[in-house]
């Protein structure tokens, strides 16, 4: 009690200087409308302001995460798309038979490490065998091909990127359907060579690129890219052809990993072909 009186002593001038200043600003906003709306008005700003910035940083450490719910929702809708599955040609169906049966999955990863400056570039990927990966999973994204993996940790993976020599992948030209291989030459992160299209075949400066649906790890008709430069070497039966990748390698950052429901099943049949040569 003594020590509050004491401080009450000490300050009392100020204290009743607040206390009078309080009052007046009472009297003055009752009784004044336009000091009033003033100093609501800027209340208002002031507060508008503060929950402005404070919205902003509140998006700004929550985007990580709505990109990964994102993610999550567009491969499921991949794996209802009809690409995802084959066509189911039994002639007799029981009730709960469909026509269709899915043939791929998606997992969605996220890109933690990855290289375009090197001849076996190559990215690393926040899922692992926990979550279902194994090696030879296809990659992409919602621009194309991305590349394909190649080693499983528990809880990691590693892609060999699109952009490394060692990559080959089985594509067509959309327009006239011929086949081809994509292979990376080395030399620019945004171009890549196609091989094994005959001279004969029909094609033409910006002809599309898919992926052609030949092998048991690309699906068919992603994007692969456009065709650039048209080149044929005396004496070979085939073009030399470059194109410009869809995909941006320098600017990539969620991916979807691709399981083949049916891929055991393919390299069996691929064994079998093997020991009856």
């Amino acid at each position: 009690m003594r020590n509050i009186i004491i401080f009450f002593q000490r300050y009392y001038v100020t204290i009743l200087f607040v206390l009078y200043l309080i009052i007046g600003f009472v009297f003055l906003f009752q009784y004044n409308n336009y000091q009033k709306v003033y100093f609501f008005n800027r209340f208002t700003s002031f507060s508008g302001n503060i929950y402005i910035i404070r919205d902003r940083v509140y998006k700004h450490f929550s985007l990580d995460q709505a990109n990964r719910e994102l993610i999550k929702e567009n491969a499921l809708l991949k794996e209802k798309l009809k690409d995802s599955y084959i066509i189911n040609q039994h002639k007799t169906f029981e009730i709960n038979d469909s026509l269709y049966k899915q043939r791929y999955e998606y997992t969605t990863a996220k890109i933690i490490y990855s290289t375009v400056n090197s001849l076996k570039n190559y990215l690393i990927l926040d899922k692992g065998a926990k979550d279902g990966i194994t090696e030879n999973m296809a990659v992409v994204n919602n621009k194309g091909i991305v590349g394909i993996v190649n080693n499983v940790s528990d809880n990691f993976s590693t892609v060999l990127s699109v952009l490394n020599n060692k990559v080959k992948v089985s594509i067509k030209l959309e327009r006239t359907k011929y086949i081809g291989t994509l292979i990376w030459d080395g030399y620019n992160s945004n171009k890549a060579k196609i091989i094994e299209i005959p001279i004969h075949a029909e094609i033409k400066v910006g002809d599309k690129v898919i992926t052609s649906g030949y092998s048991e790890i690309f699906p068919e008709n992603y994007s692969v890219g456009y065709i650039l430069h048209i080149n044929r070497k005396p004496g070979n039966n085939f073009y030399d052809i470059d194109i410009m990748l869809s995909n941006d390698f320098n600017n990539i950052n969620y991916v979807y990993i691709v399981k083949c429901l049916y891929k055991k099943e393919i390299e069996k049949l691929k064994e079998k072909i093997g020991d009856d040569k």
